[in-house]
């Protein structure tokens, strides 16, 4: 076989490998000389590994980053969050439950501007003139004439003075935390982020699991157990129990809150 039939024979071979590996991701049947192809050049892969492979990269590709506040995290194609390096299938997942956050704070700074100048009307008697005349005169007494011309000057000041003092203020970065429940052992996961009103707008737009959902059966990892009527309880119980407290009207919303984030630790 000559050179030019060994490059048009890789083409044809280029093309129809690229064409058997089509009808594999889509999950369509070989026919048995595409099977044999298939066999021949790729002796070390399976048809079902190809197409899970193809499939998880389809997977990767709904799948979000985000990096708010100094945290990294992606949402997966389920609308779950994990945390990783990079883009992957495996590994913990979470709902993404609470925001908690005091509000934005200001740093206020004030500077003060002013215009205008002095303005100074008269002038001053010079007494080297009076004496020197005095002494041509007379001398002896060109000292006491010259003191006298010297007194006679006037010196006024007029104030053209305008102060003007205008205020800026700078939000601060403070700090606020994601909390997060892992949707299988139902942990509770709580990061420090960097905040201000744009990060919190950030943070907003992204998708909440209600608490009836998430927090149903979320425990606290090493929390310890809270005595209750001489039994140990979870966190979880106590949660339950102010919310049918809540429920009955025996405790108000503001109550049930106060005693929701004393048991999260929030």
């Amino acid at each position: 076989m000559g050179f030019f039939d060994k490059i048009k024979k890789a083409g044809s071979d280029l093309m129809k490998d690229g064409d058997i590996m089509g009808k594999i991701r889509k999950g369509e049947p070989l026919t048995d000389e595409e099977l044999s192809f298939f066999n021949e050049k790729h002796p070390n892969e399976t048809q079902e590994e190809i197409k899970q492979k193809y499939d998880d990269q389809q997977t990767l590709k709904q799948h979000k980053a985000h990096k708010i506040g100094g945290l990294k995290f992606f949402t997966d194609e389920r609308g779950y969050y994990y945390f990783s390096n990079s883009k992957e299938l495996t590994g913990e997942r979470y709902y993404l439950v609470g925001f908690d956050w005091s509000g934005p704070q200001y740093k206020v700074t004030s500077t003060t501007v002013t215009t205008g100048q002095d303005k100074q009307k008269g002038k001053k008697g010079s007494t080297l003139g009076g004496a020197a005349i005095g002494s041509i005169i007379a001398p002896g007494v060109g000292t006491l004439v010259g003191a006298a011309v010297g007194a006679s000057g006037k010196k006024k000041t007029d104030i053209n003075r305008k102060s003007e003092t205008t205020s800026t203020q700078e939000e601060l970065d403070t700090t606020a935390y994601l909390i997060f429940v892992e949707k299988d052992d139902k942990r509770i996961k709580k990061d420090a982020i960097t905040c201000n009103s744009t990060i919190a707008k950030e943070v907003n737009s992204l998708t909440f699991t209600s608490e009836a959902t998430a927090l149903g059966t979320a425990e606290i990892v090493n929390e310890p157990p809270i005595e209750s009527t001489g039994n140990q309880t979870s966190v979880t119980d106590e949660i339950r129990k102010f919310k049918e407290l809540l429920d009955e009207g025996i405790i108000t919303q503001e109550d049930f809150d106060a005693k929701k984030k004393e048991l999260l630790g929030l």
